[in-house]
């Protein structure tokens, strides 16, 4: 074998500081962890379901003497912030737009600067950026037009359509927005002697980009933060309407209906481009749901013992919760499915007074819920024990283990729906560790 020729040096490179602080932090971290998990009990795989405690919103005062419930929900964020519609008082003609803070007494006409025939809300940002639709007086603009209303400023901004036929007379239904402010819908027009069929579109600001035009009953439901937009086509092949993505490259995606059942609908659609689909059989009672995965995989809706039935899709966020009426075998009129598990919530509302028959509505990232009372047809804002954002990241309601890995795998800053960040400062660290270790779960019973 060659051997060396001459004295060998070794070369010592030393660390860098910045490196070996970095080593020392981790190493504080990880002391600090098994300090405190080795004072923690062992924690059951899953622990019992959730519990959800009631914040009641009394009749609107706009027109009292009516005994008008508050709002018909239809968004919600983080924060609480609920914007829906009320139902008109003596003297209206159409709902009003309407918002709701949970924790507050009454809800509050959404005031708008136009005079207006009607007009309605349709969803709100986590920022507080409400979106809606806004029909002028005749003889002004024609019909409806979108607009967007910052809540915590007042700035509002009008949404014209684009120029040539559509400046004619229109028809716009608002869907959704997305954090960047992007929304989508469905559009008609009048040619001046028939209404067009409804045109899927996603817009940016005044930017127009319709998805699909090729049959009647075409619409654009939902669109993720990436722009990604969860609707329905009409397949002209099986003669029905089936639901559908369009990415933000524009390719299509069909997400047909379940075996034997003749048509969908692809209502929601999150930031980890889950989908959630209704699947419509006959008679009208055959009615099913499923989850469309990435990898193209489906994932059926299946609640307690072993019910299929779901007489309607209300919300999914982006936790991958999907919130369903039905799925409980006659139970409970809710619940909330996640991953092959069903929470039914009428069971476990902690709530002391009479009876409540929930009719659910919405389900923000959070996981807390918003109801109606059917008694009183009082709204609820119904917060969630545990909640995400005390460390229950799995939302299995029960701050264990997986949720603490889970929050150490997404250690430091990121972007978008950030379940480990509990304490919204766009960032997992210390602070996020302390609360879900100040939370843990202790065994059932223990």
């Amino acid at each position: 074998m060659p051997r060396c020729k001459g004295p060998v040096r070794v070369i010592r490179r030393e660390p860098r500081r910045g490196c070996v602080r970095a080593l020392a932090s981790r190493a504080r971290l990880l002391a600090a962890l098994l300090v405190s998990l080795a004072a923690l009990p062992a924690v059951p795989a899953r622990g019992a379901d959730c519990t959800f405690t009631p914040i009641f919103g009394e009749h609107d005062t706009a027109c009292p003497f009516l005994g008008l419930p508050t709002i018909t929900p239809v968004a919600m964020n983080s924060d609480g912030l609920v914007v829906g519609n009320r139902a008109p008082c003596l003297g209206q003609n159409f709902d009003v737009p309407a918002v709701w803070q949970a924790g507050e007494e009454h809800s509050s006409d959404l005031e708008l600067p136009w005079p207006y025939d009607r007009a309605y809300c349709a969803d709100v940002t986590e920022d507080g950026i409400i979106i809606g639709g806004i029909d002028f007086p005749d003889g002004q603009s024609g019909n409806y037009r979108a607009f967007l209303l910052n809540w915590h400023t007042g700035e509002i901004n009008l949404m014209w359509p684009p120029p040539g036929k559509y400046q004619l007379q229109t028809n716009i239904r608002i869907y959704g927005v997305n954090r960047d402010l992007q929304w989508c819908g469905a559009m008609e027009f009048w040619d001046g002697t028939t209404w067009s069929n409804l045109a899927p579109f996603r817009a940016n600001g005044t930017n127009y980009e319709f998805l699909f035009d090729g049959g009647s009953g075409a619409e654009a439901f939902d669109i993720a933060d990436d722009g990604r937009v969860a609707g329905r086509y009409y397949n002209s092949r099986a003669q029905e309407l089936w639901g559908c993505t369009w990415s933000p490259d524009g390719s299509f995606t069909p997400l047909p209906p379940l075996p034997g059942h003749h048509s969908s609908n692809a209502q929601f659609v999150n930031g980890s481009r889950l989908v959630a689909v209704k699947s419509q059989g006959t008679p009208w009672s055959n009615r099913h749901a499923y989850v469309w995965r990435p990898d193209g995989t489906i994932k059926q809706l299946v609640g307690i013992g072993g019910s299929t039935t779901v007489m309607a899709l209300l919300d999914l966020n982006e936790a991958g919760e999907v919130f369903v009426q039905g799925l409980t075998g006659g139970t409970s009129p809710n619940c909330i499915w996640k991953d092959g598990h069903c929470i039914p919530l009428q069971e476990n509302i902690e709530y002391e007074g009479p009876e409540l028959l929930p009719a659910g509505s919405l389900i923000s990232d959070r996981g807390d819920v918003v109801l109606r009372n059917t008694q009183t047809d009082q709204v609820m804002f119904v917060q969630r024990r545990p909640s995400p954002k005390q460390g229950d990241l799995d939302r299995n309601c029960t701050i264990g283990a997986d949720d603490l890995l889970g929050l150490l795998e997404s250690w430091g800053p990121g972007e978008g729906f950030l379940p480990g960040d509990l304490d919204d400062s766009g960032e997992v660290g210390m602070t996020d560790l302390v609360i879900l270790l100040t939370n843990w779960s202790p065994p059932t019973g223990s």
